[in-house]
């Protein structure tokens, strides 16, 4: 107890007796400092005082300086000295503004001291008072700057001065009430409304501009109180001031003024809103980096400002996390209401801030203190960049990258057994230069926040979604505090609501030192989910503990038999029959209250799980730990209780360098067989074992040890993959175990997935379709659960399935159900069901070819590129020849025209004319210069090299050759040169001489047109003749020819309706005949078979598509009329006129190959 006899009897020990400021500052620095745990503001300890003490003291204080000079301060700057002198510093700021005396506050403290004022001395109070905040955790005003000074934090510890706290409330409160929507009003909005009304601003006292300008984070939480005491106002039980925490002159000053104004009352649906306050945190179990945590189903938003890449980040979601970056303050809006998270970093001796994020690693929340106190189990977040080197008292792991928001930062545990030194050389706080310093971690073993405790604990296997504490005995809650925790919070109250806001019980937490454990009231209450609220000063943040009750009789988790490492099912008993819905992972049977859990077959999920309260704002997953050993990937950025497993996953060694940064996360419950080991030195061992090829038996390759965690409900461990794969990566192996020593449990197996080397399928017959699959068999690969899906290399999505029966071995035949799709199709075997292997991840591909009746490869790949045609070659290349003139006719003439070297086989399906070469016997060559022209026919051609090269490529002979030809007997106009009987042209070292047998020579000029060649390339598309390859089609096309010269009509053997669809089609390509090269494909075939205009136009078209020729450039605003034509021809022809499509294809293919912009001079 603080008052005036206290200082009087120190006073007089101390100083009338002994003459020892020292022992006075001493005895009564302690009694401040016992009182500064329960505030974050000074004044509210003073508010909570009366003048008479605040004279006490202040008459002592002068006292003692007229005994002793202020100057002595330099010897007796003790942390005692320093609370004794900031109280009277913040206590004078109050009377300050009450005196209204014309001084300044620095004068008026030292003249209510006696001490003349010197601007040393002024240095030095304001700068032990900035040291009394800091190592006392006090609020230090981080907005306000260095020009604001000491004279500001001094004011602002004072709150609203009292003088002024009637304008405060009318002027800024009040005018709130006008708007209906008041009730989403927070703190932070109503003060920045204030600030941006500049009018307002000048009109209020100073100390109020002040207090709004610069006191955040404390006016803000001020704000929110008083809102809240609005909303809650029932005059009955006004009197207790005490429910809202806040000073007892702002809470009079409100009720005295409230006959003039009319606040509307919240809801219980706006109550509801006071939730969780959202949390910075960092538990490994949820997630590989920091996260704001929130009430789930609530829409939350995220801004903040990135620490490292000083660049404006957000995020949001209702998932109740949100992945964050680095930052010192996270703006949260969660349904439109404001909140704030203010990141204090750890101070180095030299009072630097640095750039390390600290947590708590029992709780899994930022460590937000400025006085480098810290529980002895901690994860310190720093920048990869930066070097720490730890003094002997701290056990740390090794550094672990973090990564997305994160990258370019590191995290490490640290145990800490007692106060010790951190040596620290990288970035400073703002990431621009190098500083070089030092920290002093203090330990407070104790923890600093109340927490629950029930007589009755639930074993570990049975734990919830949000880890929130399940009580099943409510009457046996109690709500327990060390001696520190409960001086800081025994200014506070405690409120328990109910998920939908209603109250159940509301007390002060006015409790002596040795009430340490204190139950909690909650009489006769339902299941659900509850939250106790714990208030404390202005300034300290509100503390939410929730908890779940559930009226759980008895449990038990049944093992098939003792050496069981996992349970087969649950048996529950509740004393009230509970709504609940099973997770998809989970199957329940019940009679009334008994209820038995187990898990669906086949499953590796650790966790089987009911919902419970479904229907609330709040529901909640109720989950049951098949084994006490659980795993899952440590590098993911969200982990739920789905990715917990039991069982060892399966990773391919054919992918290693996917998985060189992989870690796995071990979660082990205390009844385990490492329990010891973990408890006595931190450490697990893991050992890896491996079949080599060709071994039946297992191979030990390597040990690894790797530090233990305990955080939380939790003893986790984090395992590198790296460090086994580096051992395994040149090594060949079919399959190796990562396993856990003592309980000989595998956590991690790699395994060579298998390969179905040769994997190929062929069609063996046709009617009914029937199939080959085939591949090399190897003895580990699997047996069962395999499957072969087949689709159409151009329909992905129309796929078919089939099962391999298991245990079968290849070659293995299977029927097909037929299909109207030919062409290539593409076929994959994978493994479906077998845990060991991902469905997809290594399926063997193949392709084949697929011939249903009626289909045609010409109508389908009209439009293919040689490109294109060599990548399918190997799916129909060992089709027998018949079969490839029969079904693929059009494919097998490309592929010889453009890749075969056997001209012989080449002419079967083209005929001798067609296969009529410029460098053939027979084709007449006419040679030009200035002064005459020449026309000779080819005799032979003499080359080594003639022959080394395909159908489409005559124009590409290469090296020296000789070309025998001989004078063609025919009249020479007058210009003509008379010469002699043969000729030879021939080219050595690329220079091209034309000599007659009379060694008389031709000069050719070096022009274009020089040399010309005549072919009958009109006659041979105008009247184009029969192929021998078409006599393997079927059916054939129908007759356009005719006799009759009706008009209207093609043909008069044929249907009058096919009739009219040609004519029309015929008169539509007649539109598009002003382009000069639709002229030459049209015009020629007119007059002769119109039909075959159809076939034609469209054939060319196709094939120049498929050489990129950008074609009718004339017609380019007529394009989409164009592509709409050549569908509809293509539809017709498929129908009637087949047979006459393809011979089109292979003239237009020739020609356009041969002779398109090719010459003989050119080449």
């Amino acid at each position: 107890m603080f008052d005036e006899a206290i200082i009087r009897n120190i006073f007089n020990t101390g100083i009338t007796q002994k003459n020892d400021p020292s022992r006075f500052f001493y005895d009564l620095g302690n009694v401040i400092l016992e009182e500064f745990l329960s505030v974050k503001l000074i004044g509210e300890f003073i508010y909570t005082l009366n003048r008479n003490i605040y004279n006490v003291l202040k008459e002592n204080l002068s006292s003692l300086f007229t005994l002793h000079s202020p100057s002595t301060l330099r010897h007796l700057n003790t942390r005692q000295t320093r609370a004794t002198l900031s109280l009277y510093m913040v206590w004078a700021g109050i009377y300050f503004h009450k005196d209204k005396e014309n001084r300044k506050l620095w004068q008026y403290i030292f003249e209510e001291l006696n001490i003349p004022q010197e601007q040393k001395l002024s240095s030095q109070f304001g700068h032990m008072f900035m040291e009394c905040l800091g190592e006392n955790n006090l609020e230090t005003f981080d907005n306000a700057g260095e020009r604001q000074g000491y004279i500001t934090r001094i004011l602002l510890h004072g709150l609203i001065p009292e003088v002024y706290i009637d304008t405060f409330i009318k002027e800024i409160i009040f005018p709130v009430f006008n708007n209906p929507e008041w009730i989403y009003e927070t703190g932070s909005s109503l003060i920045s409304k204030v600030l941006l009304d500049g009018k307002k601003m000048q009109t209020l006292p100073r100390a109020i501009q002040t207090f709004l300008q610069y006191g955040k984070p404390v006016n803000e939480i001020l704000l929110d109180r008083i809102l809240e005491m609005a909303g809650d106002w029932e005059e009955e039980i006004s009197e207790l001031s005490w429910q809202w925490v806040l000073p007892d002159y702002i809470v009079n000053t409100f009720r005295n003024n409230l006959q003039d104004i009319k606040i509307s009352k919240k809801s219980i649906e706006n109550k509801s809103l006071v939730i969780t306050l959202p949390t910075l945190s960092f538990n490994l179990t949820k997630g590989d980096s920091p996260v704001i945590t929130f009430p789930r189903l609530k829409e939350t938003l995220v801004n903040y400002k990135d620490l490292l890449e000083k660049k404006e980040e957000s995020a949001s979601s209702s998932s109740g996390e949100l992945p964050v970056g680095p930052s010192r303050e996270w703006h949260i809006n969660i349904s439109g209401k404001d909140y704030y998270i203010r990141y204090n970093f750890p101070l180095s001796d030299e009072r630097e801030e640095l750039p390390l994020f600290i947590f708590n690693n029992r709780d899994y929340k930022a460590i937000n203190l400025k006085n480098n106190r810290y529980p002895d189990e901690i994860i310190i977040i720093y920048p990869k960049k930066a070097v720490m080197k730890f003094s002997e008292v701290f056990r740390i792991t090794p550094s672990i990258e973090l990564s997305r928001r994160w990258q370019g930062w590191n995290f490490i545990f640290c145990s800490i057994k007692s106060d010790g030194l951190i040596s620290y050389k990288g970035p400073d706080i703002n990431f621009e230069k190098t500083v070089e310093t030092r920290i002093t971690f203090y330990v407070d073993s104790n923890p600093d926040k109340p927490f629950l405790l029930c007589n009755e604990t639930l074993p570990p296997w049975i734990i919830c979604n949000e880890e929130i504490p399940i009580i099943v005995s409510p009457e046996k809650l109690n709500l327990c505090f060390t001696r520190e925790s409960l001086s800081r919070w025994r200014r506070g109250r405690c409120k328990i609501t109910d998920i939908q806001g209603r109250q159940y019980d509301l007390f002060p937490l006015n409790y002596e030192d040795e009430d340490k454990n204190i139950p909690i009231p909650l009489g006769h209450i339902t299941p659900g989910i509850y939250e106790i609220q714990l208030r404390g000063a202005t300034g300290i943040d509100d503390l939410i503990m929730p908890f779940v009750y559930l009226p759980l009789e008895t449990y038990k988790r049944n093992f098939s038999g003792e050496k069981s490492l996992y349970a087969k099912s649950f048996s529950l008993v509740f004393s009230k029959f509970l709504e609940f819905i099973p997770c998809d992972n989970t199957s329940v049977s019940f009679y009334r209250n008994k209820l038995t859990i187990f898990a669906k077959e086949n499953l590796d999920d650790t966790f089987c799980g009911i919902k419970l309260f479904s229907n609330t704002e709040r529901p909640l997953i109720l989950l049951f730990a098949r084994s006490d050993i659980r795993w899952t990937k440590g590098n993911s950025l969200s982990i739920d209780w789905k990715d917990w497993k039991i069982h060892a996953e399966y990773l391919p060694l054919q992918k290693l360098d996917d998985y060189s940064d992989l870690r796995i996360l071990l979660d082990i419950n205390e009844n385990t067989l490492e329990l010891q080991d973990i408890k006595e030195n931190r450490r697990l061992r893991f050992s890896m074992e491996a079949y080599l090829e060709g071994s039946s038996e297992k191979t030990p390759l390597m040990s690894y040890e790797t530090f233990v965690v305990k955080t939380g409900m939790h003893y986790i461990c984090i395992i590198e993959i790296k460090k086994f794969i580096d051992q395994v990566r040149f090594l060949n192996i079919e399959l190796a175990s990562i396993i856990l020593r003592k309980s000989n449990i595998s956590i991690l197996n790699l395994i060579k997935y298998p390969e179905y080397r040769g994997f190929k399928i062929e069609t063996i017959k046709e009617k009914p379709e029937e199939i080959r699959i085939n591949w090399i068999h190897n003895p580990r690969d699997p047996l069962n659960d395999r499957i072969v899906k087949f689709h159409p290399l151009e329909f992905p999505d129309e796929i078919t399935v089939r099962n391999i029966k298991d245990g079968q071995f290849p070659p293995i035949t299977m029927g097909l159900e037929g299909s109207k799709k030919g062409g290539i199709w593409i076929a994959y075997i994978d493994t479906q069901g077998d845990r060991k292997f991902i469905p997809g991840l290594f399926k063997k591909e193949t392709r084949w070819m697929r011939l249903p009746e009626g289909w045609s490869d010409w109508m389908e790949w009209g439009n293919i590129n040689k490109d294109k045609l060599l990548e399918l070659y190997d799916t129909w290349k060992d089709l027998p020849s018949e079969k490839k003139l029969e079904s693929i006719p059009w494919s097998y003439f490309l592929y010889l025209f453009y890749y075969g070297k056997d001209a012989l086989q080449f002419k079967t399906l083209i005929g001798d004319f067609l296969l009529t070469l410029p460098f053939s016997c027979g084709s007449i060559w006419k040679f030009k210069n200035d002064s005459s022209t020449i026309r000779l026919e080819v005799v032979s051609l003499n080359s080594d090299k003639n022959r080394n090269f395909s159908p489409s490529e005559w124009y590409k002979i290469s090296g020296d050759f000789i070309i025998e030809l001989k004078e063609k007997k025919k009249k020479s106009s007058k210009k003509s040169k008379k010469t002699s009987g043969l000729w030879k042209f021939s080219r050595k070292d690329k220079l091209l001489i034309l000599l007659s047998d009379k060694k008389e020579s031709f000069f050719l000029n070096d022009m274009p047109g020089a040399i010309e060649i005549e072919m009958p390339l009109e006659k041979l598309w105008d009247s184009p003749s029969f192929l021998p390859i078409l006599k393997w089609i079927s059916p054939g096309d129908e007759n356009f020819v005719t006799g009759s010269k009706l008009e209207g009509i093609l043909s008069d053997s044929i249907d009058p309706d096919i009739n009219k669809k040609a004519i029309k089609l015929i008169d539509r390509w007649k539109e598009f005949a002003k382009d000069s090269l639709l002229v030459n494909i049209i015009g020629g075939r007119l007059n002769r078979n119109p039909s075959e205009i159809l076939t034609g136009t469209i054939a060319f078209i196709y094939r120049l598509k498929a050489h990129d020729y950008e074609y009718f450039k004339s017609l380019q605003n007529s394009l989409k009329d164009l592509e709409k034509l050549l569908y509809d021809t293509l539809d017709f022809v498929k129908l009637y006129l087949p047979r006459a499509f393809l011979r089109d294809l292979i003239l237009a293919e020739i020609l356009i190959s041969w002779y398109w912009k090719k010459v003989p001079w050119d080449v």
